[in-house]
């Protein structure tokens, strides 16, 4: 009745349809129809090519109705590298699919109702277009126009991705000019070859697959003084109160050397050698690095100092944001993002732009995917972190404490983030977050069970110690030692476990009482910060 055979016509490769078919009866190929309802004869076509006998069954969907748009995608026009988006909106029987094509080629990142489009591009301009779909049909929204503009009076190109060219690019720009490193093969700098920045400049790439810089050269441990320790990075921003930079569309790489250390377990695992830097910002204030890789660096991805080559600080402030930091393993370094303060010692700004915010970004197999020192500020949210059997011992996220009579961490806020582990087989364990220093607060974090400080132990979020063990010193130091945590607010992560001092834990244990120096509930008076950061949206400022 409701499934047989029919013969009719309209037949269609061996089979029949008949839709818009209501509820009712098929019998001998007819259909007696009552409203909203698709009615066919034949199978889907994965069943057809699993049993083509099976072709001419009879299916009977449930009612519903194929999408309609509402809401049309409107045209917008972005300056280069700005973010550009459109949406649309439809009803209809759920669930709706969505499909974005650009100039009729689908746009493989968007899967919905919003197409983003992070950092637009001359290529990316054109006519978008919505496809949203269900079981009942198809319709496809009125496209929209992206334009992009170069202000091409203001870019200046690079002859090549090579060191020379590109710093012949950035000597010859004006201050709030775009110099652009275009696609090709990828560029290996070696030496000590470096790109210096000291002027209000775009350092911009073609995109994170078509322009890459290598440090060809192995770099020791030796180039660490403070005058040299500058050399070591690809890119060197030399910043002022009135200097603002910027860096994006590009993957830079690190020499890769590596050598081999032995874990706790005894198991011998490979290590950077290297010591070598991406990119080093001193003194830079509202500066933007996005939409980049930073992969194999012995040191640091990015390496932010609060102190200026030259002079007097100005402070450290600004936004990293859409990265990827793969890789960066260096036993006692490996830092996807290091951060140094002035070696002051500030009041926490919690809630404010002054802080250095790192957000929207993955890492991956770093020996910390975030650092600080120095009395430094940081806001660490809304990003992916996947450690590995090799990094597994170090925090993934971490707040340094005072060490060799330098001050630690100041403040950190660390929420909506996710800690995740992979290739780790039980019973080994992963280390989420350590804060040897500085308060601050901790919340909203997808934390992967199975996260623990050491094996054996329960799976915590984070711990708490003091800066080189120093709990365990002799004689022991009064409370509160050095620059330890004594404010931090820990609430809503999926676990909310603390943990004390590694393999100390009932010696520093006593450092640490919850309702004195940490409390499991929401920092009083607290609100995050603007998120997105406003930098995201801020167009590139023009001299």
């Amino acid at each position: 009745m409701a499934r047989g055979s029919v013969e009719s016509a309209g037949n269609t490769n061996g089979h029949s349809k008949l839709s818009r078919c209501a509820w009712g009866l098929a019998i001998s190929g007819l259909c007696f129809a009552l409203p909203a309802c698709d009615f066919e004869f034949g199978n889907s076509d994965a069943a057809e090519a699993a049993s083509p006998a099976a072709a001419d069954s009879v299916r009977i969907p449930r009612p519903g109705n194929k999408p309609t748009i509402t809401g049309q995608p409107a045209s917008v026009s972005v300056a280069s590298g700005a973010s550009a988006s459109f949406s649309v909106t439809a009803t209809g029987a759920l669930p709706l699919s969505y499909r974005w094509y650009h100039d009729n080629k689908s746009v493989a990142s968007c899967r919905s109702a919003t197409c983003v489009i992070p950092m637009a591009m001359p290529a990316d301009a054109g006519s978008y277009k919505a496809i949203v779909s269900n079981r009942f049909g198809s319709v496809a929204s009125q496209p929209a126009q992206l334009t992009v503009t170069t202000g091409d009076d203001d870019v200046v190109t690079a002859a090549s991705c090579s060191r020379h060219d590109v710093q012949a690019a950035v000597d010859s720009a004006a201050p709030g000019d775009v110099v652009q490193i275009p696609a090709g093969p990828r560029c290996d700098w070696n030496g000590l070859d470096k790109v210096v920045v000291n002027k209000s400049l775009w350092i911009r790439g073609a995109g994170k697959d078509a322009t890459r810089i290598r440090r060809g050269s192995y770099i020791s441990d030796d180039n660490t003084s403070e005058n040299d320790i500058a050399l070591t990075a690809l890119f060197v921003f030399d910043c002022n109160a009135s200097t603002r930079v910027r860096l994006s569309g590009m993957t830079l790489e690190g020499n890769g050397t590596e050598g081999t250390f032995v874990g706790s377990d005894d198991q011998t695992f490979p290590q950077l050698l290297a010591f070598d830097y991406g990119v080093k910002l001193f003194a830079c204030r509202d500066f933007r690095i996005h939409d980049a890789r930073f992969e194999k660096f012995g040191y640091s991805g990015i390496d932010l100092r609060s102190k200026p080559l030259n002079g007097t600080s100005t402070g450290l402030r600004g936004l990293i944001d859409h990265n990827e930091f793969v890789g960066n393993m260096k036993v006692g370094l490996g830092y996807g993002v290091s951060v140094y303060g002035a070696d002051d010692w500030p009041a926490p700004d919690y809630g404010s732009a002054n802080n250095v915010f790192v957000e929207d970004s993955y890492f991956e197999d770093n020996r910390h995917n975030i650092a600080a020192n120095g009395g430094a500020r940081y806001v660490f949210r809304h990003n992916r972190q996947v450690t590995t059997y090799r990094a597994r011992w170090w925090g993934m996220v971490d707040a340094h404490g005072r060490g060799d009579g330098a001050h630690g961490t100041r403040s950190f806020e660390v929420y909506n983030n996710t800690f995740e582990m992979t290739g780790i087989p039980a019973p080994a364990s992963a280390t989420g977050a350590v804060f040897r220093g500085g308060d601050g607060v901790f919340f909203n974090n997808t934390i992967q069970l199975g996260l623990s400080w050491a094996p054996g132990n329960p799976p915590y979020g984070l711990w708490l110690t003091v800066e080189n063990e120093g709990c365990t010193d002799s004689p022991k130091p009064a409370y509160p030692a050095y620059d330890q945590t004594t404010d931090l607010y820990i609430w809503g992560n999926t676990n909310n476990n603390v943990s004390f001092g590694g393999d100390n834990w009932d010696v520093c244990a006593a450092y640490f009482k919850e309702g004195r120096d940490y409390y499991i509930k929401p920092r009083p008076g607290y609100t995050p910060y603007q998120y997105p950061h406003p930098l995201q949206a801020q167009a590139w400022p023009t001299p």
